[in-house]
């Protein structure tokens, strides 16, 4: 036989299935048969029975019926219980499912942290912007933080006396809760742009904050949310540019260590009708030293170049030029540094006034016929020069030609850095004196040989 649930094969009689514990339907048998002997009474009857059969039609006979086998009735055994669903699930799936429920609770814990942090938090680029203003290449930021951003902190706040102020009307129009609160967090909540002025159209600029914070998350139950913020500059307008030191030129004059500069506008442009130069040094200046010359220098930058915008539709690319100075000259104090190339105008300033003074004394009674530049001596002491620059003169008084010799005395010979020019800074004029040879020139100077370091080219 096989259960009626499962299908498992059984002993014939089984009363409950031995996989399933199913109850097996298994039909009764009757008992054995046994025949006796017919009492007589029995033995008429049947005669008289088989009397009344020949009266009647014939039946066919009925096949017998095979006597059962008995069964032996079977012990009631108790039906097993059904195996729990549990002890079919294998030890990885129970891993697999501790695993599972684990990372359900953290997930639920990190989403309900999730949840009461963002009720909790402010992020300040919601409301703070930068705003540009000015011409381009000097355009100017500000930034703001929009009054509703402490509105917003307040609402978002936790901390133990909130709700005493507000059940006490604690806050009015004159002290709000915004207010209140930019006095508590402020001092723990800053920020500062990276660049706020000289800016041009594409240019990016930063926003950095300072914040505690910990503190304020601490004490207030608030998390200000601050990142740094990029932010392009645009809306600035045009404007043209000029550079104000390509328009002016430099000179130097005088000797080192007494040395000056001056500038010269070269570029008639209206602006300089209103703004000036200015060097910061411009008297005894030095070969190789370095000055400034600064454009506008009774303003500050930012101010000059919006002036010069509003008021001249152009700025200036720089506001302040160093130069070196250079071509300054020194004193001289060695005769052979002179020659007639360099000192070209000092011996033709020198020749006319000496023709003058020729003419002046004695030239109703000689003629002077000719000048001639023949050297030049100088006595130096230190730094302080004399020179004199030597003539030879030709003179006639009609029946003769003579040569007669005079010098040119200055103070302060200077010499270019370049050795091509030289110039003086005082003119004593020519000698009183006129000699009849080089000689008697040269013993009129001798006193200089004692007391000075003195040269010669004549």
């Amino acid at each position: 036989m096989f259960c009626e649930n499962c299908g498992t094969k059984l002993e014939d009689g089984t009363l409950f299935c031995t996989n399933c514990g199913a109850k097996q339907d298994v039909p009764e048998v009757a008992p054995e048969f046994t025949p006796e002997e017919p009492a007589a009474s029995e033995v008429v009857s049947e005669v008289a029975s088989e009397v009344s059969a020949e009266a009647t039609p014939e039946v066919a006979p009925q096949p017998a019926v095979a006597p059962q086998p008995v069964v032996t009735p079977q012990p009631q055994v108790a039906a097993p219980k059904k195996p729990s669903f549990f002890k079919k699930i294998p030890t990885w799936g129970y891993i697999v499912g501790g695993i599972v429920l684990v990372a359900l609770i953290v997930g639920a814990c990190f989403l309900f942290k999730f949840i009461n942090e963002k009720r909790h938090t402010v992020n300040v680029a919601d409301y703070l912007t930068v705003e540009f203003e000015g011409y381009d290449t000097v355009g100017k930021a500000t930034v703001e933080l929009d009054e509703e951003f402490w509105e917003v902190v307040y609402e978002k706040a936790s901390f133990k006396d909130k709700s005493r102020y507000e059940k006490e009307d604690y806050f009015t129009s004159y002290f709000t809760e915004a207010e209140y609160m930019e006095s508590e967090i402020g001092p723990w909540f800053s920020y500062e742009i990276d660049k706020s002025s000289k800016l041009s159209n594409g240019d990016e600029v930063k926003v950095e904050y300072k914040v505690k914070a910990e503190k304020i998350k601490k004490k207030y139950g608030v998390i200000i949310k601050a990142e740094t913020q990029k932010f392009t500059v645009d809306g600035l307008k045009e404007c043209d540019t000029f550079d104000p030191f390509e328009d002016i030129e430099i000179k130097y004059t005088g000797v080192s260590g007494n040395g000056e500069v001056e500038y010269e506008i070269v570029n008639d442009r209206d602006v300089y009708d209103d703004v000036t130069f200015s060097f910061d040094e411009d008297y005894y200046l030095e070969e190789g030293d370095e000055i400034t010359l600064t454009f506008g220098p009774y303003y500050e930058e930012d101010d000059l170049l919006e002036y010069c915008a509003e008021n001249y539709g152009c700025i200036p690319t720089a506001t302040e030029k160093k130069y070196t100075v250079e071509g300054l000259g020194s004193y001289v104090k060695d005769a052979n540094e002179i020659n007639e190339t360099n000192a070209a105008d000092m011996i033709s300033e020198a020749t006319e006034n000496i023709k003058e003074d020729f003419e002046d004394s004695v030239g109703d009674k000689y003629t002077l016929e000719n000048v001639e530049y023949i050297g030049a001596m100088v006595a130096d002491d230190d730094g302080y020069a004399e020179t004199f620059f030597a003539f030879k003169l030709t003179v006639s008084n009609g029946s003769k030609t003579v040569e007669a010799y005079v010098y040119n005395q200055y103070y302060k010979v200077v010499i270019s850095a370049d050795k091509a020019t030289c110039s003086y800074e005082y003119d004593e004029g020519p000698s009183y004196s006129i000699y009849e040879s080089v000689e008697d020139l040269k013993d009129s100077l001798s006193y200089y040989d004692r007391y000075y370091d003195t040269t010669y080219t004549f």
